[in-house]
């Protein structure tokens, strides 16, 4: 993969593949473990037509990486993460390298971000079991 192209594996707690999304300059796809194929011009867009959320996926590489974007205003919170479009972000434990291995991101209501669950809050964890180096 290019240093501009990323690639999310989703598996279960017990591995089992569920689904691969790749991100480039050309947008984002979803191919899940069935077969099914899905496109969007952008990982939000993707997450919008897939879960009805509007989250702020453009985010994630930087969130990732363990800061904020720098294209949004931030602030630091007392936790070691920050806050960042009405979300707060948190990492527990982190690798070698200082890379997160686990990202808890809440949004509380009511989330701007909801889309079709107006009004709710929402929270999304990632756990990060292996980085992979390009």
């Amino acid at each position: 993969m290019h240093a501009d192209t990323s690639r999310i594996f989703v598996t279960t707690p017990l591995g089992q593949a569920v689904a691969a999304i790749d991100v480039d300059a050309d947008g984002a796809r979803l191919s899940t473990a069935d077969g099914r194929q899905f496109r969007a011009g952008s990982l939000s867009e993707l997450a919008r037509r897939g879960l009805g959320l509007t989250l702020p996926l453009e985010h994630l590489t930087w969130w990732l990486s363990g800061r904020a974007a720098p294209d949004v205003p931030a602030e630091a919170t007392t936790e070691g993460g920050f806050a960042q479009r009405g979300w707060t972000v948190r990492y527990g434990a982190r690798d070698e390298t200082g890379r997160p291995l686990r990202l808890d991101a809440e949004c509380g209501a009511p989330c701007p971000d909801a889309g079709a669950a107006a009004g709710a809050a929402l929270s999304v964890r990632l756990i990060i079991d292996q980085w992979l180096d390009p």
